[in-house]
C-alpha cells in the first residue's frame, strides 16, 4: 500500500490499484487511502489465489474500476495480473526493505507464471 500511496501522492497514472490496507503486514492509516477508493472489494486469504480475486480483477479491468480492496492479502494478485494483462503492461508493487518494483508483462513471464501454477 505504500506503493499506492506514492502513486497517489505524486499523481502518477495507474489503470488499476489493488491494495489491502496494510504495509509490511501492518494496517495503514485509512485516511491515507480513504474508504471512497473501495470501488470493488474481494476476500482473498493469505497465500492463495481465489476464484473471487481473479473474477474481481477481470471485472475491474473490463469495467474500468480503478481500485480493488482485498480483504486478506493482495500479494498474489500480481500472479493473476501477469496472466491477464496485455503484453507490455507494467505492474508496480512494494518490496519490503528494497523499495518499489516495476514488473513488465512479457510473454516469457506469462509462460513462467503459468508453468508454476500448473506444475502440481
Amino acid at each position: 500500500d505504500s506503493t499506492l500511496e506514492k502513486f497517489l501522492k505524486n499523481k502518477w497514472y495507474a489503470t488499476l490499484a489493488v491494495y489491502d490496507g496494510k504495509t509490511k503486514r501492518s494496517h495503514t492509516k485509512q485516511h491515507q487511502l480513504g474508504e471512497e477508493r473501495r470501488e470493488l472489494q474481494v476476500l482473498n486469504p493469505a497465500g492463495i489465489i481465489t476464484k473471487e480475486l481473479t473474477a474481481a480483477l477481470l471485472t475491474a479491468l473490463q469495467k474500468d474500476i480503478k481500485y480493488v480492496f482485498v480483504d486478506g492479502e493482495e500479494d498474489t494478485a500480481t500472479i493473476v495480473l501477469v496472466l491477464i494483462l496485455p503484453l507490455g503492461a507494467k505492474i508496480y508493487y512494494g518490496q519490503p526493505g528494497e523499495g518499489m518494483v516495476e514488473l513488465a508483462v512479457t510473454e516469457e513471464k506469462k509462460q513462467v507464471f503459468y508453468e508454476q501454477l500448473t506444475a502440481s
